[in-house]
């Protein structure tokens, strides 16, 4: 399973750039909708998955 680092490396940008783009917050933060195909069409070929206890932890932050 991929991680968001291995990612952003492939793509070539950030890791909080890939985790924007992951979390759909992309627009707000002004990534160019390029930017935001590359790094989903990444994420799909590495078959990226959101960690299952990050989102716990964000669910109980909320």
């Amino acid at each position: 399973m991929a991680t968001i680092r291995e990612i952003a490396k492939k793509v070539g940008v950030f890791v909080g750039t890939a985790s924007f783009v992951l979390k759909g917050k992309a627009e707000e933060m002004r990534i160019s909708k390029r930017t935001q195909e590359r790094v989903l069409e990444v994420a799909k070929a590495l078959g990226y998955q959101p960690s299952l206890s990050a989102r716990r932890l964000r669910a109980k932050g909320e």
